[in-house]
């Protein structure tokens, strides 16, 4: 193959947001981007750093309680954004407003190039593919809202609503809360978030945060089964955690909450293969102290932290659960929410 016909393959394998929608398409007209445009000027795999006098690129989003600018000098990593978080954009940044970069750096020395995420002006990870930009710019979100949202009680959890009854599933990656949350928003539940619940300590309601699922390699299958639409335009990874894709959860009929909610219950999940789905009552002293493995920011509450989670788990059930198979255990947790739906609990 000669040079003029490997420049031909390599325009027609980089062509540009060939898959997304008519909005991620007209958000980057209004960027001064354009979507059939040749690909001369851009990169190996895709990336198009802006050149030297072009301006940055930066859109707005309020996800939940949690205002975002997203800038890049990678073009396609806002596209990427937009596409995934488009329902959440706002024509104008807020002052409180976390502020997330995706830059590209010096290439290497085999020529790749590199790049590198901040937040808030502090810079977070370091990409060194084309495809792990897009998931930390998301995750990089994570990092800040733990030091920028330090008056809420931040638990690693997943939280989804149905018919007036809220679940909270607490506990460390791997223990399967993402794949409950993406099975019961399959089913209908209201979404609030999977990475955060955001816990207001002195109402104890759950502050929305309906960031979009992230799911491992190991659920992908579960999700395609459930009929969710995932999100892996350039089959996205992380070093850690490998191949990841993303749910959107207002897609596919989706609903995400937009108001504070109670936590009528709250679940501590393991997952188990072959085990039959089990719920058992668990002491709420002992919720307590799960909790606090699960707290994000104990610092920022420090002697007061311990007396805040057990007055929050005073105010509704605790309980830990072996999980199964996922349509099991689904059926499990609609069959005894609606069992408890009329029970009476404390949230004065």
């Amino acid at each position: 193959m000669n040079s003029e016909e490997c420049k031909v393959q390599s325009e027609r394998r980089l062509s540009p947001v060939q898959s997304h929608g008519s909005r991620s398409r007209d958000t980057l007209a209004e960027c001064g981007l354009e979507a059939g445009a040749p690909l001369k000027n851009y990169g190996r795999r895709g990336d198009r750093p802006l050149h030297r006098g072009e301006h940055k690129l930066a859109l707005h989003y309020r996800v939940g309680d949690v205002d975002i600018s997203v800038q890049s000098d990678y073009a396609e990593a806002l596209d990427d954004f937009e596409h995934l978080y488009g329902a959440f954009r706002t024509d104008r940044p807020s002052e409180h407003a976390i502020v997330m970069q995706a830059k590209a750096d010096e290439r290497s020395l085999f020529g790749r190039r590199r790049y590198s995420i901040h937040g808030d002006g502090v810079r977070i990870f370091g990409a060194r593919k084309a495809t792990e930009v897009f998931p930390y710019l998301e995750w990089g979100i994570n990092w800040r809202v733990v030091k920028r949202r330090r008056q809420f009680l931040l638990l690693h959890a997943a939280a989804l609503t149905r018919d007036g009854r809220t679940m909270m599933f607490a506990g460390n990656s791997g223990c399967g809360k993402s794949t409950l949350a993406a099975v019961l928003l399959s089913r209908g539940w209201e979404y609030l978030g999977d990475e955060f619940a955001m816990i207001d300590p002195t109402t104890f309601e759950a502050h929305p945060f309906p960031k979009a699922l992230c799911l491992k390699f190991g659920s992908f299958d579960i999700a395609r089964r459930l009929n969710l639409t995932l999100f892996r335009r350039k089959h996205y990874s992380k070093d850690f955690k490998g191949p990841v894709g993303y749910v959107d959860p207002r897609a596919d009929g989706g609903a995400a909450a937009t108001t504070p909610r109670a936590i009528d219950c709250i679940v501590f999940p393991r997952f188990e293969p072959d085990q039959t789905p089990e719920l058992q009552t668990m002491p709420r002293a002992a919720a307590a102290f799960e909790l606090a493995r699960c707290t994000f920011n104990p610092a920022d509450f420090g002697e007061r932290l311990m007396p805040l989670l057990c007055e929050f788990t005073r105010r509704g059930e605790c309980m830990r659960m072996a999980s199964g198979g996922v349509d099991e255990t689904a059926d499990m947790l609609e069959t005894h929410a609606a069992a408890n739906s009329n029970s009476v609990l404390v949230h004065d």
